[in-house]
């Protein structure tokens, strides 16, 4: 059938990355989740469609974001994708369930970018990067956001953020940009970002909208059965 062609036409990377064992926790559990509607138009007007679901534990260092819905699976990150960022492990942690082929990768990071990863920028600020509270606000699922407007040598947008503690999207988006070693800070501001609309100087979109939050309702995601490969492990 479809998928057992699917699942034969996928090229075989575990020689490439390697076979080193490969050690991560066998579960992260979370209480807290938004649910994203992301669309994506790239400068030739073509749109994509995905649903992103963010996750948020109590209180241990990691956060989850997986993707269970896509317009144009196949053209990019496969539908049921999950990542993992363990501050915990120094990990990047990267799963994918192809129509049951299950397969992961460990990223490792060094401790200087793990550092800039785990820090709340102490205050810093991108100078090439310009943020605006603008001092209006509206309701979003049922909280009080505030429109911050941004400019950058990149682009320009809107953000609606709430100041929920337990939904801090701004430093999961900090952690995200700011653990790539050729990005610069990019000081997302703090709490729950449940609105954004941004215009790269090439023309193309991105939209997120949450479309709903659960706080309190435990969430597990497990690793077993995923055959994981190292990229960086020593």
């Amino acid at each position: 059938n479809q998928s057992e062609v699917q699942a034969e036409d996928m090229p075989d990377m575990s020689g490439f990355f390697g076979n080193n064992t490969v050690e991560v926790p066998e579960e992260f559990v979370f209480i807290n989740s938004i649910l994203f509607l992301m669309t994506t138009t790239d400068k030739k007007g073509e749109n994509t469609k995905m649903k992103m679901k963010m996750h948020f534990p109590d209180e241990d260092d990691y956060f989850g974001m997986e993707i269970t819905e896509m317009s144009n699976a196949g053209q990019g990150m496969p539908t049921n994708s999950i990542i993992i960022f363990d501050n915990r492990n120094q990990q990047m942690i990267t799963m994918v369930d192809n129509q049951g082929q299950k397969m992961g990768i460990a990223m490792k990071m060094d401790e200087e970018t793990m550092n800039k990863y785990s820090d709340k920028n102490d205050g810093e600020e991108n100078e090439n990067v310009n943020w605006e509270k603008t001092g209006k606000t509206k309701d979003i699922l049922g909280y009080t956001c505030e429109q911050y407007i941004v400019n950058s040598e990149e682009g320009n947008g809107e953000f609606w953020m709430s100041d929920q503690d337990d939904l801090d999207i701004g430093n999961a988006l900090n952690r995200m940009a700011n653990s790539q070693p050729d990005n610069d800070n990019v000081d997302y501001p703090e709490g729950a970002m449940l609105e954004m609309n941004y215009k790269m100087k090439d023309g193309s979109t991105m939209i997120w909208e949450a479309i709903e939050i659960e706080i309190g309702k435990t969430h597990s995601i497990k690793t077993t059965g995923y055959q994981f490969m190292s990229l960086g492990q020593k």
